[in-house]
């Protein structure tokens, strides 16, 4: 019993210590493939019920142009805070707003490789020790996958004025996108 109270006060501090304007300028973006793990679709529905919008796009096979695309939808939209959740990621929803809560604008979340005892990480070789879990903390990383990331959409604004980007039609002209996974 004590764990699971432990577990539900975390949820309602890092849920409580979001705005209710940064949930409504917060889009969470599912691509998939083919199906969404039951764990995940679970999560994501309780976001949904704190109000939260979640896309999910089905058929992405190009992952680097699907994610363009619903970045861009996202930010058309109006979207300031971006969370990428892979289909078969198992989350906590409170985790989404953990993230949120450091206040960073740009922040992944760690998970192991399918079917494989590793990290989708490489932290920084400078670090001594890595803590997860309730100790846990943030640490600075080499490279990261981007099935559990958060993103400010300045990150993406970032992106075009660092390398000087474009707009580019993908898919036939059927997304024109200005911003970086696929260029």
């Amino acid at each position: 019993m004590k764990n699971y109270i432990e577990i539900d006060k975390n949820r309602n501090f890092y849920r409580d210590s979001i705005s209710r304007e940064t949930k409504n300028k917060l889009a969470i973006l599912v691509p998939v493939s083919s199906h969404i793990e039951r764990e995940c679709e679970f999560s994501l529905k309780e976001l949904e019920n704190d109000g939260i919008k979640v896309y999910r796009q089905w058929g992405f096979s190009a992952i680097d142009q699907g994610r363009c695309a619903m970045a861009q939808v996202a930010i058309d939209a109006g979207y300031e805070h971006l969370m990428w959740i892979d289909s078969d990621i198992s989350f906590y929803p409170w985790d989404v707003y953990k993230l949120i809560f450091h206040e960073k604008s740009f922040v992944v979340g760690t998970y192991s490789v399918k079917g494989w005892p590793r990290l989708t990480i490489r932290f920084d070789d400078e670090l001594n020790e890595i803590k997860m879990g309730k100790n846990g903390g943030l640490y600075r990383t080499k490279w990261a996958a981007t099935g559990f990331m958060y993103t400010h959409v300045n990150v993406y604004q970032d992106i075009v004025d660092h390398y000087n980007m474009n707009p580019v039609k993908i898919w036939g002209g059927q997304y024109i996108v200005t911003h970086g996974f696929c260029q």
